[in-house]
């Protein structure tokens, strides 16, 4: 624990770990979400994230909530990742 708080887990093993619960492939999910199987594994290694647009539907698709698909990641604020995002450094 951290400042009483559980340790924050990545959205990538959350994306893993509920889709291997409910015995779905990659390749599935790719294709209700209209993405391919590489982007699916890119967000289970934590390489990229899927789009925010997309988490309602990511969550339907492996049978959680988002609550359950957000479940102790860190949400804290960092700016720097928003100015980057922005293109403005």
């Amino acid at each position: 624990m951290r400042d009483g708080y559980a340790l924050p887990v990545s959205l990538a093993k959350n994306i893993r770990r509920l889709r291997r619960a409910v015995n779905i492939t990659q390749t599935d999910v790719g294709q209700v979400l209209g993405v391919g199987q590489a982007a699916v594994s890119r967000w289970e290694k934590g390489k990229t994230l899927p789009d925010a647009t997309m988490l309602p539907r990511l969550a339907v698709t492996i049978g959680a909530t988002l609550d359950q698909l957000l479940e102790g990641v860190d949400t804290q604020y960092d700016a720097t990742i928003d100015l980057v995002r922005q293109g403005s450094e």
